[in-house]
């Protein structure tokens, strides 16, 4: 059955979806295959992602990344309360000395955390086989310990104190990007791993969209997919989730024009109110997905699919 994609709007991603005869799909185009970075679709393509080491590989990276940039925040907020001290005329000295040291001495500490968390990514990777993160130049005032963000040949000296700029003063640190962080911080990297696997059975899939209702309301939706003139809707959950949860998915569901749909959880969610929710529809609940294979997962959706024709 032909599929047709219109522009709705010149000047933006919404398009509009003709299948057939009867059915039209309005919405915001999501995350498309051709935009993710060839470095996290290298991530998704790891057969029985949810499985593997390898994940729980690239969500410590996440965390170390998340570990650099505190400890640049506390590293700031530290430098910053050093300068208020040394301006202070209603303190001593001796006091004013006693607070400076302890307060180098917190800004090596965090320089130091940066530095070890950097390394523990670069060694993380080598481990994964995959390399997602960046590697940046960050300056470090070595006179007065400003921080001094990351280096360019047009940083010559210290914006604070006009201490010449030195190797000495830059530090090489690597963390992951905002959307490499991103892509594991939340269910994105999940999404794409459902994309995947629709893929693999011929759906035409988008991720990260918007679809518009029977109600004209636009409903965010995890994953559309289409395939032979009939419609399928995703939500993907990588957290605990609760009868709210399906409920909610279900009143999308019947909200769009869709012929299938799966709530898919990484973990457990199985219970007597989420099984009597998806009984009388068209949808099903695929969980558990932390422990499934590639084929398992995909034999799931195959004979949901196959149930509803």
């Amino acid at each position: 059955m032909a599929i047709n994609l219109e522009l709705l709007n010149q000047s933006s991603d919404e398009i509009t979806i003709i299948i057939g005869d009867n059915i039209l799909l309005k919405m915001q185009a999501g995350i498309l295959p051709t935009t993710i970075d060839p470095r996290l679709k290298q991530v998704v393509n790891i057969k029985d992602l949810q499985k593997s080491v390898a994940l729980s590989q690239f969500k410590k990276l996440q965390r170390l990344t998340k570990n650099i940039k505190d400890s640049l925040g506390k590293y700031v907020n530290e430098f910053e309360q050093m300068e208020r001290f040394s301006t202070d005329a209603t303190i001593t000295t001796q006091i004013r000395d006693k607070l400076t040291k302890f307060l180098t001495d917190e800004l090596s500490k965090c320089k130091a955390q940066i530095i070890n968390a950097s390394s523990d990514i670069e060694k993380t990777e080598r481990e994964v086989g995959i390399r997602l993160s960046d590697s940046y130049k960050l300056g470090f005032c070595k006179k007065c310990h400003a921080y001094m963000g990351e280096m360019s040949s047009l940083i010559t000296q210290c914006p604070k104190c006009s201490e010449p700029i030195t190797e000495e003063s830059k530090v090489d640190v690597t963390y992951l990007d905002k959307t490499a962080y991103s892509f594991l911080d939340g269910g994105i990297w999940f999404e794409e791993y459902v994309r995947r696997l629709l893929e693999e059975q011929d759906w035409k899939v988008w991720t990260h969209v918007s679809v518009m209702g029977s109600s004209g309301i636009l409903h965010p939706i995890d994953v559309l997919a289409i395939k032979n003139g009939r419609v399928l809707i995703a939500e993907c959950k990588t957290g605990a989730i609760d009868a709210r949860d399906i409920s909610h998915f279900m009143t999308q569901k019947s909200d769009i024009p869709s012929h299938f749909g799966l709530f898919m959880s990484v973990m457990n969610c199985s219970s007597k109110n989420n099984a009597n929710l998806l009984k009388v529809s068209t949808s099903c609940l695929i969980h558990e997905i932390g422990n499934k294979t590639d084929t398992e997962i995909t034999k799931e959706i195959s004979r949901h699919v196959k149930k509803f024709k």
